[in-house]
């Protein structure tokens, strides 16, 4: 055997340790002669084969006694040769690590002509090298791999972050592990009343709870949960733990390869992360490593979101933020003019005001007397002016009556002739004659009173004491006049009562015996008592705005206010808070565009 090939090959050895140990120690007993060999780790004196060169299952004589001198040249810390006896001059050769914490020997067993001077020329402790140059290489690829598994966790964690909510989370968190790990199916349940449920599948959004499969996978993911660690089927080598709802759920669903993983909280499991892929891509030990530091990084806000999904922590968490938003130091203006917004609208919600209805009025007489023309004429005469106090029975004006004074001229010329056709009728006997005379008679003389009559009317007379109310009709000398044309009004000034016109849409607040303040245009600084008498049935248009006139009695009369005087009426409707008063039209007009 080429001593040269077999340091290179151990150089480039790559396996596991158990492999290297045993082409270590072939290549101890070619370079030292020796018929077989054995590496042995002592601990706490006991002893673990770590290789041997032999492959019977007994422990051979020169193992038992290389055991029991193995511990004596671990302590002086150098080789110890041990004769067998024997015709051949059997002997064992005890070789102690360079490193003696490890607790490791060689034991190399041959014939007593074994090549003593390698042993002491130090060519054996060639393969010492070649371990220390393995376990370096080994140490290497394992920080290597840890790095990549690190790596490989943050990537998965730094994707995952990028979605807020708790459904989007765990779904990307379940599609991702999919696609990077290869797998068919990913599921991740949670603990839910001492029962696991099954909460999201990759690439799957909805899923019915009553499927198969769900139930499958529950109880697949249960059987993790009850033991509290990571299952793998097909189990790896050495495995020690229950895995039948595993096999049962491989074998009725295509015979798939299965990881579960516990997600912890305070040492309680909370969730299981099972994954999926065909049965020729088994699970190693490399993916549980990588993907247990996932959970490990993930669980934190994977538990908080879930913990907090409900509609009822979504609601507090809404209600925090703008708390949160206050209590940081980013966008201060924008704060400022928040809080004092806030400020306002709590003031105005909180403070309480005088809630009063308003309107324009007019002052009137309480009981005013109109005088008409009685017929259609000419105004002839005008003796008052407004504002004249008159006494009843004074005469106010006159109408032009010379055209009816004719008529009764031409009616009393008719009726002279008319009794002298009476007469004649009477005289001759002639009775349908003096019969027809006698009726025309009466006719004429029913006209002659009745002219009388609105001569006598043409004479406008007041009708009781009191005040010009009226317009001027100076101005209109001579001017032509219908029959029920208003002419004068009469009122008594001290009898006065306010007219207010109120909007329809405060109408439905006030009632009568209502109490409020008048100002006149005139006189603003000073303010007027006032109670609701009367309020009107019928609306009119007053200023392009439906109004209802609202009759009110004045209590206190300042010597100053006269009829026609005009103002803003305020009545009192108690207290009510200032954003109601001041929103009142835009809710009222906002209900009516809407139709709520």
């Amino acid at each position: 055997m080429n001593i040269n090939k077999e340091v290179a090959d151990l150089r480039k050895f790559r396996g596991p340790a158990t492999g290297f140990l045993k082409k270590m120690l072939g290549l101890q007993i070619h370079i030292a002669g020796a018929d077989a060999g054995a590496i042995l780790k002592i601990s706490e004196g006991k002893h673990h084969l770590l290789a041997i060169s032999t492959d019977s299952g007994n422990e051979p004589e020169w193992l038992k006694a290389g055991v029991q001198q193995a511990p004596q040249s671990l302590r002086r810390g150098e080789p110890l040769f041990l004769s067998l006896g024997g015709g051949q001059k059997h002997g064992i050769f005890i070789v102690p690590f360079p490193d003696t914490s490890r607790g490791t020997v060689s034991i190399l067993t041959g014939k007593s002509s074994m090549k003593l001077e390698k042993l002491h020329n130090g060519v054996l402790l060639l393969p010492f090298g070649l371990l220390d140059n393995y376990e370096a290489r080994m140490t290497l690829k394992q920080r290597k791999a840890a790095q990549d598994r690190i790596h490989a966790a943050l990537d998965m964690e730094v994707t995952v972050n990028r979605k807020g909510d708790y459904q989007s989370y765990c779904l990307e968190l379940c599609n991702e592990i999919a696609a990077k790990w290869n797998c068919s199916r990913v599921s991740l349940g949670f603990v839910s009343k001492g029962r696991m449920k099954l909460a999201f599948m990759s690439h799957s959004e909805k899923f019915s709870a009553k499927m198969k499969i769900v139930k499958d996978l529950e109880d697949a993911m249960e059987e993790c949960a009850d033991q509290d660690r990571e299952l793998i089927f097909p189990p790896i080598e050495g495995a020690r733990y229950i895995y039948r709802q595993l096999e049962l759920f491989s074998q009725e669903h295509d015979r798939t390869a299965i990881l579960t993983i516990p997600i912890h909280h305070s040492s309680e499991v909370e969730g299981v992360l099972m994954l999926e892929r065909k049965a020729d891509n088994e699970f190693t030990q490399e993916d549980l490593e990588t993907l247990r530091l996932i959970v490990d990084l993930i669980s934190p806000r994977l538990l908080d979101l879930e913990k907090y999904s409900s509609w009822i922590h979504k609601g507090i968490e809404v209600s925090k933020r703008p708390f949160k938003f206050l209590a940081s130091r980013e966008n201060t203006l924008l704060k400022l003019i928040a809080l004092i917004f806030i400020s306002v609208v709590i003031f105005l919600c909180v403070a309480r005001g005088d809630y009063n209805i308003e309107g324009s009025f007019r002052m009137e007489v309480l009981e005013e007397k109109t005088l008409a023309a009685p017929f259609e004429g000419i105004l002839a005469k005008v003796n008052v002016k407004p504002g004249d106090k008159v006494k009843e029975g004074d005469l106010l004006g006159e109408l032009d009556t010379l055209d009816i004074q004719l008529k009764i001229q031409e009616l009393e010329a008719e009726i002279l002739n008319l009794n002298k056709e009476y007469a004649i009728a009477v005289n001759e006997r002639n009775t349908a004659k003096s019969q027809i005379a006698k009726a025309k008679l009466k006719g004429i003389v029913a006209q002659k009173l009745m002219n009388e009559e609105l001569i006598k009317r043409g004479k406008l007379i007041a009708p009781a004491d009191g005040v010009i109310l009226s317009d001027d009709l100076t101005r209109l000398f001579r001017a032509p006049v219908k029959r029920g044309d208003e002419l004068f009004v009469i009122g008594k000034v001290d009898e006065l009562e306010a007219i207010a016109y109120i909007p329809e849409d405060q109408i439905p607040d006030l009632s009568e015996g209502m109490n409020g303040e008048a100002a006149l245009a005139g006189h603003p600084e000073d303010r007027i008592e006032v109670e609701v008498t009367e309020i009107g049935s019928v609306a009119e248009v007053r200023e392009q705005q439906n109004v209802f006139k609202v009759r009110m009695a004045v209590a206190h009369k300042p010597v100053w206010l006269r009829a026609g005087m005009e103002g803003l009426v305020k009545v009192k409707n108690g207290e009510r808070a200032l954003i109601w008063i001041w929103s009142r039209k835009a809710i009222n007009w906002v209900r009516m565009k809407l139709w709520l």
